[in-house]
């Protein structure tokens, strides 16, 4: 495919796209006013401050200064390549075109890792097997008296790794994987480097996202205390345990259509839910929940519904959580545990199918799980005890947006720490007052790396927010300005010219396409942050020719003193020192009368 074809091709996805849709399929987006915001996902934001304009087709972050179209948001997002992103973005809009076909091609991070997804692969085909040997028959009927069916062995990939001492190594060598590859997934131990890591347990393979195995987790069958219970696959190029969320291809799948995620404890957590029908559901597999995991989860954009275990490292664990949920904006309500201490495999095993539904729905917000905690951690019983659990309380009050819930939370409050709902009240009120944070919701003139503009560089900022807004400003550009000396303005003029030569209009998000398929385009990435910066502003100056004589005004008066410094220059070649300081001299005095002569005229008239 040409170059021509392929971004006319971009384009028209582009336009097929609906931004607000697109984002809102990663993120969760409000509307305000014309436009939408939402917590921008490129930097550690805590107030939205991610503007998506539906009327121009662009975002922008007025924090951190990200910008672009649907298919530079993709491409960010989901880190990829300019071509990944257009098919990922057609995906998602349903766009059909052959030519999409030719750019589906791996990119080199994906050939190069490859060879390590195939060999996990064939190691986890091996595992399945080993199960149904007669030395897996002890992990068969361990998984089968746990409740799983042959059915949700095969769904999961369950297996066992055998004993037997380097068969899985042979086996997968004679499958044609170097000795190379086998070593950097680190599967192996022993001094030739042959013995399964995880030989003799039962295993649960880790998917990626797109459900390639990248990982096991393997567990032991005896009663032996000296090894670990549970021992994971070793960090490699393609497996890093904190980052992982087990059972995160399936629910990704449902979790859409249901509207929610449950995040669990461990591997029989989420085989217990799936017993009752929810299949959108994923566990932490033992690692501490970081923002690797709200970063995933904030792409699923759905509500999260935390149902750790109801024991007491289960419960804290649920407000570390909850925290770092509430922090990041992401939508989440808890399951209140209420006095009980299994967890939702061993609700499942001992009380069945309809006990274990009704623990999943008893869903409460943060605020009233929190109150809970603080109340049942707590004795209570002395002044300290008691403002200490309502110091706690005011940062998680303050963040309710609803008056009556918070209403109804001041006075649990009130009851639960026995102090006069008035003083309550009044202590939230101070606590507010003194934490209120202005949140900037449309910052109006957003160029904080270009703080210093001189006067002609404001002149041409003013003409090219004029040429964004009004085409009769590109007009005027082309017939009287020709050039800019900004060289981010510069360039941003020029496509704009160029596109609006192409197509008679103006498209704002097509002119990102532009910018963003260029071939070397030079301050690329500062370009387009900066023309989506211009794109977004409130207070854009209104087309007149008095503006635009005045901005030329300015654009002619920076032009003649470079070339006046260009002739200093030619005349001081060759010159020598003394020679040099007269011509500078008399430089000095030319400049200063026509100032003068300048500043007369403009008094006259």
């Amino acid at each position: 495919m040409s170059q021509i074809d392929q971004k006319t091709l971009f384009d028209d996805i582009v336009r097929q796209a609906n931004i607000v849709d697109v984002i809102s399929s990663y993120i969760n987006v409000e509307r305000q006013g014309r436009n939408h915001r939402a917590l921008c996902p490129f930097h550690d934001d805590k107030n939205p401050s991610l503007m998506i304009s539906d009327d121009k087709q662009i975002f922008k972050c007025f924090v951190c200064g990200e910008g672009g179209n649907a298919l530079t948001f993709v491409q960010k997002y989901e880190k990829l390549s300019y071509r990944q992103a257009a098919v990922k973005l057609a995906n998602l809009i349903g766009y059909r075109d052959e030519r999409l076909e030719n750019l589906q091609k791996k990119s080199p991070l994906q050939i190069e890792l490859s060879p390590y997804f195939e060999a996990m692969k064939d190691l986890a085909s091996y595992y399945q097997y080993g199960l149904l040997t007669d030395e897996g028959k002890q992990a068969y009927d361990y998984l089968k008296n746990r409740g799983l069916s042959d059915e949700m062995m095969n769904k999961y990939g369950l297996g066992y790794a055998l004993n037997t001492p380097g068969a899985s190594h042979e086996y997968l060598v004679k499958k044609g994987h170097l000795v190379r590859v086998l070593e950097d997934l680190d599967l192996f131990v022993g001094s030739d480097k042959t013995t399964d890591r995880l030989h003799g347990r039962v295993i649960f393979p880790i998917t990626d996202i797109n459900g390639q195995t990248i990982g096991f987790s393997g567990r032991i069958l005896s009663g032996d205390k000296t090894q670990a219970k549970y021992l994971n696959s070793s960090e490699s190029k393609i497996f890093h345990k904190g980052t992982i969320l087990f059972n995160l291809a399936n629910a990704a799948k449902v979790a859409k259509r249901d509207g929610y995620v449950y995040l669990v404890e461990g591997f029989m957590d989420v085989f217990a839910l799936d017993h009752i029908g929810i299949n959108s559901a994923v566990a932490l597999m033992g690692t501490a929940f970081s923002k690797d995991h709200i970063r995933i989860l904030r792409q699923l954009n759905v509500e999260i519904r935390l149902a750790l275990d109801g024991d007491a490292a289960g419960q804290l664990a649920m407000m570390k959580v909850a925290s770092l949920l509430d922090e990041a904006g992401l939508k989440f309500k808890m399951v209140d545990a209420a006095g009980e201490k299994r967890d939702s495999d061993e609700i499942y095993l001992e009380s069945g199918s309809d006990a274990l539904l009704a623990y999943l729905n008893n869903l409460i917000t943060y605020p009233e799980f929190a109150l809970n905690y603080y109340a049942n951690t707590n004795t209570l019983t002395n002044l300290a005890e008691r403002r200490d659990f309502v110091a706690k309380m005011m940062p998680i009050i303050q963040k309710i947006t609803s008056p009556l819930i918070r209403e109804e939370i001041l006075a649990k409050l009130a009851s639960l720490s026995g102090f006069a709902l008035a003083s309550i009240k009044r202590s939230y009120e101070n606590f507010a007052a003194k934490n209120a944070q202005e949140i900037s919701a449309y910052p109006s003139d957003y160029h904080p790396e270009r703080e210093t503009l001189r006067r002609f560089t404001m002149a041409e900022r003013y003409l090219l927010q004029a040429m964004i807004a009004d085409e009769r400003a590109i007009t005027y550009y082309e017939q009287h300005i020709k050039y800019f000396y900004d060289d981010i303005y510069r360039i941003i003029a020029e496509y704009l010219l160029d596109y609006y030569h192409k197509y008679e209009k103006l498209e704002i998000a097509g002119v990102i396409n532009d910018l963003q398929s260029a071939d070397n385009l030079p301050l690329q990435e500062e370009v387009i942050q900066e023309f989506s910066t211009l794109a977004l502003q409130k207070n854009v100056p209104n087309y007149s020719i008095e503006a635009m004589d005045e901005y030329k005004a300015a654009i002619d008066e920076e032009r003649e003193e470079k070339l006046a410094k260009m002739r200093l220059e030619n005349l001081q070649k060759g010159k020598s020192d003394d020679e040099k300081a007269q011509i500078f001299n008399d430089y000095l005095k030319a400049r200063a009368k026509a100032q003068m002569m300048k500043k007369n005229s403009d008094g006259e008239s």
